[in-house]
């Protein structure tokens, strides 16, 4: 009988920040996902950012969260400014943000 070579694992995206890493917030910087959080904003940046391939995959295969996003982000409270603004929906960033890890090189790469 003939051995066999060792199975590989499948080849997977970078492994994603943590939440906490993810999440870290400066007074003078707003949180470090701000411009992640661009993916969801209805103006020119937004549909910039939106025609990357890691965008179009991730709304490809979630819809519902890339919708759900995008309105709350639409529907957010300005009177507070953009940073304090979008900081509801940091959990919701965060699972869009490992989903899109898995189509990039770099963990960084979505906040690019």
């Amino acid at each position: 009988m003939d051995p066999q070579p060792p199975m590989t694992p499948p080849e997977k995206g970078p492994e994603a920040l943590s939440f906490e890493e993810f999440s870290v917030y400066t007074p003078e910087n707003g949180p470090r996902y701000m411009n992640f959080s661009l993916f969801f904003v209805d103006s020119w940046t937004g549909e910039t950012y939106r025609k990357r391939e890691c965008y179009k995959k991730f709304a490809a295969e979630n819809p519902t969260l890339a919708t759900l996003l995008f309105e709350k982000v639409k529907h957010r409270d300005m009177s507070k400014g953009f940073d304090e603004a979008i900081r509801p929906f940091t959990k919701d960033f965060y699972e869009a943000y490992k989903i899109m890890c898995k189509y990039v090189a770099s963990p960084s790469d979505p906040f690019a």
